[in-house]
Formats: C-alpha cells, sequence, structure tokens
C-alpha cells in the first residue's frame, strides 16, 4: 500500500511539473495549440524542488527552488501551484524563464492553458547580446502578442542607459514589429522626444510599416517633418512613400520603387513631387536600372530628369544639388557579335551655362561596331564604326544630321627581348548628312565626306638594366634600374572641302591633320619585398620617373577649327612615383616649356592609409596658362590650390573627418569639411559641418545624426544650404 500511495504521489507530481513546463514553454516560445489539441505529456528532462504537497480538487503545489529543465527551456520559481481541472498555472517567487538567448524574470506569474493567455508581473528581459527592457505587466494573448504596459526598453549595459524608449503601452508580435503608444526618448535620464506613435518592424526581412520619421528646423525652408511608410511587397519587390512638409516653402511627397527581377535584374525608381510657394508645382524622376544575359549583353537605363534648375540650386540640401547643371536620361545596351563588339545608346542631355542658356545634345540613337586586334599572319586589325543620329539645340542655332564613321586599322608589332616596334596605318572617315557653310556658319542640305589617312610607329626601347647588390646591411639586398625609352611618330592628313565644314557634336568632329613626333624616357628602380601572407620576395616597382616631349610640324602655324596659333614643341611633362610601402606612396608632375622655361604645371599627391581604416590625402596644384600668338608665347597668371583628406579613429570610439580645399592665389576656402562620429556600445552619434564657396558666397551645411541598434536613425537633423543656421 505504501509503495502504492507513493507511486501515485510521483505521478502526480510528474504531471505537476509537465504542466508548468508546458505553460512556461508557451509564454516564451510563442505557441498557439489548435482548438482541439491535447496538451503533450512528455517527461521533462529534469526536475528539482524541496517540497510539494497535494491539495484538494487535484491541486498540486510545489516550493523551495523549484527547477524544471528541458534541451532547450528552463523554469525556475520559488513556489508554483496547478489547478488541473481548471488548467491554470500560478508561479510566484524570482520567477524565470530561459530559453536560447533570451530572459525573461518576474515576480509572478499566471497561465490559462485552456486560452493559452499569459500574465507575468513586475517583468525584466534581456536578449543576448544586450537588448534589455522592464514592464509592469505583460499579456500574451491566444494570437502570440505580448501586450506590454508602463514598459522601457534600451541596448545598453550601464546602470543608468545611454538611451532608452519608454511607452504606455507596447504591442509586440515576434518576427514580426513592435508598436510604440505614447512612447518618450530618454538619453541618460533626460527625455528628449516625444513619439504618439512608432512601429519598429522585427523581422529579419523587410516588412511593411511606417519608418521613423525625419524632422527638424531648416535655415531656408522652414521647420520641415517627412513621414516615410515601407511597403514590402514581395522578397522582390518594395515600395517607399514619403509625405513631406516644409513651413516656408509648402508640401510635397517622394516615392521610391525598388525591384529585382531576377539574378541579372534589377533598378531603382525615384521620383518627387512638390508644390512650392514660390516656384510653383515641381518634380524631378531618378531611375537606374541593370540587366544583364547569359551571353553577355547587358542593358542599363540612367536618368535624372527635373522641372527647374532653379527649383533644384535653390531647395537643394547638398552641394550637388546646388551645384548641378545638368539633366540626362540615358540607355544603353552592349554586347558581342562573333568579332565584334556592339555598343547601343538614346541619350538626351541639356546642359545650363552661367549665362542661365540651355543646349540640348541627343543621340537618338548611336550605335557603334568595335573589332579588337584580330591575328592575320603577322599583322594585326583592328576596327572601329558608327552610325548615329545626332540633335544639338542651343539658343543661335540647331543641328540635326545623321553622321557615319568608319577607322580600320592595319598593325605590325615586332619585337624582341629588349625593344618592340609596332608600326600601323588607318584610314578615318566620317561622312554627314548636313554640312555648315563656312560663310554664314549655317547647315546646309549638302553631304560631307571627311577621310583621314594616318600612319603611327610606336617604338620602345632597347631597354637596360643594372642590378646593384647592396649587402645585408642596406634597406634592401638588391636594386634593380631600368631604363626604358620610347618615341612615337604619327602623320595624318585632312581631305576637308573648303566650301563646307563639318558640325560639331563631339571630339570626333574635331580634327585637322598632324604631323608630330613623341620622344620620352622611363626609368623604374624595383626592390624585392615579400608580400602578404607569402615568405617568397617578389619585385616590388618602389620609383618610376617618365619625362617626354612632343615636337608638332603643321602645315601652318595657326588652327582654325580652335582658333588658336599651333607650337612647334610641347612642353617637358615630368611624372614621379614613389610607392614606399603598400600603405604610403607620392606622386608628383611637373611640366616646363623650354623656350621660354615657364613653369606651366606642378602637381604634388601624398597618401597614407593604414589597415585599421586611417588615411591621409595631402595635394598641392600650381599652373600657369600658356598660349601661342604671331609674337611668341604669352605666359598667363599662377594660380595654386591646396587639398587636404584626413580621416582616423581615434581611442576606437571616435572616427575623424578632415577636409579642405584652399586656393592659395585668391587666398579663399573654396571647401571645407568636418566630421565626427562617436560609436558608443549601443548607438553612434555624427555630426559633420561643410562649407562650400558657391556663387561668390559662403555655404554653410550641417547634419546631426543619432542612430540605434535595429530602429536606425533615431534623429536626422540637416538644415540646409544658404547661410548661416
Amino acid at each position: 500500500m505504501a509503495g502504492q500511495r507513493l507511486f501515485r504521489r510521483y505521478r502526480k507530481a510528474a504531471r505537476t511539473c509537465l504542466a508548468v513546463g508546458v505553460a512556461a514553454g508557451l509564454l516564451v516560445s510563442g505557441y498557439r495549440p489548435a482548438a482541439a489539441q491535447v496538451v503533450p505529456r512528455e517527461r521533462p528532462a529534469r526536475i528539482r524542488f524541496q517540497e510539494q504537497r497535494q491539495l484538494e480538487h487535484d491541486v498540486i503545489e510545489f516550493w523551495g527552488f523549484v527547477t524544471i529543465e528541458w534541451p532547450n527551456l528552463t523554469l525556475q520559481a520559488d513556489y508554483v501551484r496547478w489547478d488541473r481541472p481548471a488548467r491554470h498555472v500560478e508561479a510566484e517567487g524570482d520567477v524565470v524563464v530561459v530559453k536560447g538567448d533570451m530572459h525573461i524574470a518576474g515576480r509572478r506569474l499566471e497561465l490559462d492553458l485552456n486560452t493559452n493567455e499569459a500574465t507575468i508581473y513586475g517583468a525584466h528581459a534581456f536578449q543576448a547580446p544586450q537588448v534589455t527592457g522592464t514592464a509592469g505587466r505583460v499579456l500574451k494573448t491566444p494570437e502570440d502578442i505580448f501586450r506590454l504596459r508602463s514598459a522601457t526598453v534600451t541596448e545598453c549595459h550601464a546602470r543608468v542607459p545611454h538611451w532608452s524608449i519608454s511607452a504606455h503601452r507596447i504591442k509586440i508580435k515576434p518576427d514580426h514589429y513592435a508598436q510604440f503608444v505614447h512612447g518618450i526618448v530618454k538619453i541618460k535620464n533626460i527625455p528628449i522626444l516625444y513619439l504618439p506613435f512608432l512601429r519598429i518592424p522585427l523581422k529579419k526581412e523587410r516588412s511593411t510599416g511606417f519608418l521613423f520619421p525625419k524632422f527638424g528646423p531648416n535655415s531656408s525652408k522652414g521647420f520641415f517633418l517627412e513621414i516615410p511608410f515601407f511597403w514590402a511587397i514581395n522578397r522582390s519587390h518594395d515600395l517607399t512613400l514619403a509625405a513631406r512638409w516644409y513651413s516656408r516653402r509648402g508640401f510635397g511627397g517622394t516615392a521610391e520603387y525598388r525591384y529585382v527581377l531576377n539574378e541579372r535584374a534589377r533598378g531603382d525608381l525615384r521620383g518627387n513631387f512638390f508644390q512650392d510657394n514660390q516656384f510653383g508645382r515641381q518634380w524631378d524622376v531618378n531611375w537606374t536600372h541593370q540587366m544583364t544575359w547569359k551571353n553577355g549583353w547587358s542593358w542599363s537605363i540612367n536618368t535624372d530628369w527635373f522641372s527647374s534648375y532653379d527649383f533644384r540650386r535653390d531647395f537643394g540640401n547638398n552641394f550637388f544639388r546646388r551645384s548641378q547643371r545638368q539633366r540626362y536620361a540615358r540607355t544603353f545596351v552592349s554586347g558581342r557579335l562573333g568579332w565584334f563588339s556592339f555598343y547601343g545608346q538614346l541619350d538626351l542631355q541639356q546642359v545650363q551655362f552661367a549665362n542661365r542658356k540651355t543646349i540640348l545634345t541627343g543621340r537618338l540613337p548611336s550605335l557603334q561596331w568595335t573589332m579588337y586586334n584580330r591575328t592575320l599572319g603577322p599583322l594585326s586589325l583592328a576596327l572601329d564604326s558608327s552610325y548615329g543620329f545626332l540633335i544639338k539645340n542651343s539658343p543661335n542655332r540647331e543641328y540635326r544630321f545623321h553622321r557615319f564613321f568608319l577607322n580600320p586599322r592595319l598593325s605590325l608589332p615586332l619585337s624582341t627581348p629588349w625593344l618592340s616596334v609596332t608600326p600601323s596605318i588607318s584610314v578615318r572617315a566620317s561622312a554627314y548628312s548636313n554640312s555648315l557653310d563656312p560663310a554664314t556658319n549655317e547647315m546646309t542640305g549638302a553631304w560631307l565626306i571627311r577621310p583621314y589617312i594616318q600612319t603611327q610607329v610606336d617604338l620602345r626601347g632597347p631597354v637596360f638594366y643594372r642590378i646593384f647588390d647592396l649587402g645585408a646591411s642596406g634597406w634592401t639586398d638588391r636594386l634593380k634600374h631600368v631604363i626604358e625609352p620610347f618615341a612615337r611618330y604619327q602623320y595624318s592628313h585632312d581631305f576637308t572641302p573648303e566650301d563646307r565644314a563639318a558640325p560639331v557634336f563631339d571630339s570626333t568632329d574635331f580634327g585637322r591633320g598632324v604631323h608630330g613626333l613623341t620622344l620620352g624616357i622611363t626609368q623604374r628602380l624595383y626592390t624585392r619585398r615579400k608580400s602578404p601572407g607569402s615568405d617568397t620576395p617578389m619585385p616590388w616597382e618602389w620609383f618610376t620617373w617618365t619625362v617626354s616631349q612632343n615636337w608638332v610640324f603643321p602645315s601652318q602655324s595657326f588652327d582654325p577649327d580652335r582658333n588658336r596659333f599651333l607650337p612647334r614643341y610641347g612642353p617637358l611633362q615630368n611624372s614621379f612615383r614613389l610607392n614606399f610601402n603598400p600603405t604610403t606612396s607620392f606622386d608628383a608632375g611637373l611640366s616646363i616649356h623650354p623656350k621660354t622655361w615657364t613653369v606651366t604645371r606642378i602637381s604634388l599627391t601624398g597618401s597614407w592609409r593604414t589597415t585599421g581604416g586611417s588615411s591621409l590625402n595631402l595635394s598641392w596644384y600650381y599652373s600657369r596658362s600658356l598660349s601661342f600668338s604671331e609674337q611668341g608665347p604669352l605666359v598667363g597668371d599662377a594660380r595654386q590650390q591646396l587639398r587636404s583628406n584626413l580621416t582616423t579613429l581615434l581611442a576606437n570610439r571616435f572616427q575623424v573627418q578632415l577636409g579642405a580645399s584652399y586656393d592659395i592665389t585668391r587666398k579663399q576656402l573654396l571647401t571645407g569639411q568636418l566630421g565626427v562620429i562617436w560609436q558608443a556600445d549601443c548607438f553612434s552619434l555624427g555630426v559633420q559641418i561643410q562649407r562650400y564657396q558657391f556663387a561668390g558666397q559662403a555655404e554653410y551645411q550641417y547634419h546631426f545624426s543619432l542612430s540605434i541598434p535595429h530602429v536606425g536613425n533615431l534623429l536626422e537633423f540637416v538644415p540646409g544650404l544658404s547661410g548661416l543656421y
């Protein structure tokens, strides 16, 4: 008899522990049984308690460090009471539920197995690695929705967190969203922002819902407010809609549609509409599209078109928008057809100049066929050809014409270990459906054919080198010095009728006969160094110096196409490059005209970078114009400019960005930038100040952002340009 009573008590205790474990599992994992589902009767992995007691009406109590452990769930409490007929479970005293990296603790737990509703009072939750939250009461509904009252969440470890969000009510649907009602954002214990409503997606994938609003004052447009809404249409398409309001300028909206048609096709289409108080109804469209096929063909679209240059410059919140003077719509198709590469283009582009006049150009369409070097015995054959219907509208005239272009090239590469010579001959022919009358500069209906015959000889070498053995005491054991002279001779003749001229659309339409020679020499110094991840020394080009000069032998000294006199020889061009190591380099350039010994250009650029993300770039530019007349060379005024850019990480917390561009000649700061990003354990704070010299006056832009994990930019403040804020 005693054994039977002991067996019955053990069976009741096991059932009680099983019910409590199932209740805790339902609370934590959000498991919802069907209407006719039976509670599983699996034994828990391990049960520990100090005492138990069987009450009347089949009620069992456990107390004294009650612990129930499953392979993926643990429940702890000081006291557990299970009413079996009512299917009701209560746990009190240091209630703790652990599932994976989630810990939930509270004073009291109530669970109704009939409705699958659970309530925990005085709750405190911890989600690894650092998400924590507290709530006065947590209610889990049968629909797997958690409702929190008087709750606070944060991602900071500090006793007084750097930031937190407190709300009167929080509604959470696991793996879907978290919804805050009457939320207050606090920095330390100081409230800085009140949010009547906030919805944050919790899905690892994209989810539909309102994004965090943007707002703040603007120096030129007044207080602004933007409320974006994100619609996750499916895994490959989404749409973001936003309403935008400026107190001084009006109301508008924006839409961005992103799509992925397949692994080879994707795009981004953005549009803005604004009813402006100064410029009226305004709009802009931006579209980028990329598509490739398995056979190597590709298609792309790139469009940036807007209603008004004045609105873009006045309303733009960055320097690029303020200074933009072109709008365009382009589409490209490219691929290979046998030996040929094909490139097709439809293009409309409008450019506005400082006098507010515009020029519209278009290729409707432009088709190009190119054949790269094909071997024909010892010879090499290449071909460029194109067709285009071209338009060019300016305030004074309008061009519309067809243009055909053909350029076959035949070369004979000859090489030895120390010398290479490549002579070539080519024919360049351009045909225009309309031409210009040189006397009136007006378009005529007469066709124009412009053939060129061009010959060229490229010579490199002879190459000389010497190896110096420096011994183990030097900074390198061996040094190799290489001397490589080069020369290029070019001759071409232009057969252009005197009574007709070609309409100028691009660089293809420029050209006169060329008869010139270029001579130069390149010197290189090689060392041996070990590459990363290898102990084998490899050649390293440590120093390079190239000097060259060209001579021109024109049939006449005046070029009517460019309206200038042609010099018979060009300046001495020098370029230097020092590669100290993979992270440090120095470049320099020097141009000197030998007739006047005038320095026309100097450039010095140094760069340094580290694997930790720090970098430094310094540049100095000096230039002096040089033109020619019948009396000789004319030297212009010198211009100097200094540029610098520094990015560094301080104390593993602060990322500092400094940049400046200074006109030494005018003693004027052209651009300046200072940015600091503070990376803390649970947030990042960024401040940036930019200064531009635009239209003769200084323009400033400020940018402030506060970002927290899982939410993104909590605050983004951009006052805009047009004067100091």
